[in-house]
């Protein structure tokens, strides 16, 4: 059974299959879930925030320049969303304690490692989720986009509306801000 792009998805709805656009909700509710929590340290209020991301989505699906680059249209209304709640509720956005910057190693080398190693190397990565918790926003939301969700410089360029630099140089300040704070 051959997988239908999201290309061929937004033109069946905008063609008037309106039915069809639970399947692109399906397809990317979790991740769009996993991005607002992140941010959002409030169940209910990120449930909302994906929710009305869909529906935005929905309503302006038009306005989307590249069908196939869907999740990356809808990750940007759902950071812009995040933003407006941040603004509203002037609350303290944050990175949910599970982010793991290096989980591909940590991940590669789990076999050959023993139980006390696996031990360290969590206590390590929670040391450094805290300091991520510390960081400015605009640091927070670029390590997110970049280490957990793996969109490109360009990608994050688009998603944030900053320059590639931009994105190259909070990426590298981030880094250097924990760094600093971990020795």
């Amino acid at each position: 059974m051959r997988k239908t792009s999201d290309n061929e998805l937004i033109n069946k709805i905008l063609d008037g299959d309106i039915q069809i656009f639970e399947d692109l909700v399906l397809k990317y509710r979790n991740k769009c879930m996993g991005y607002v929590l992140r941010l959002i340290k409030n169940r209910i209020d990120a449930e909302d925030i994906v929710q009305e991301t869909f529906l935005k989505a929905y309503y302006s699906l038009e306005k989307c320049r590249n069908f196939n680059k869907f999740f990356q249209w809808i990750t940007t209304i759902a950071h812009n969303l995040c933003m407006d709640y941040y603004k509203k509720n002037k609350t303290q956005l944050s990175i949910v304690s599970n982010m793991k910057i290096d989980s591909k190693n940590f991940f590669k080398s789990i076999f050959s490692v023993t139980p006390e190693k696996i031990l360290i190397k969590n206590e390590q990565i929670n040391m450094m989720n805290q300091q991520i918790l510390n960081l400015p926003l605009k640091y927070r939301s670029t390590l997110l986009l970049k280490y957990v969700f793996e969109f490109s410089y360009n990608d994050i360029s688009e998603i944030l509306k900053i320059p590639v630099g931009t994105v190259r140089s909070r990426l590298s300040e981030a880094k250097s801000q924990i760094r600093i704070k971990l020795k």
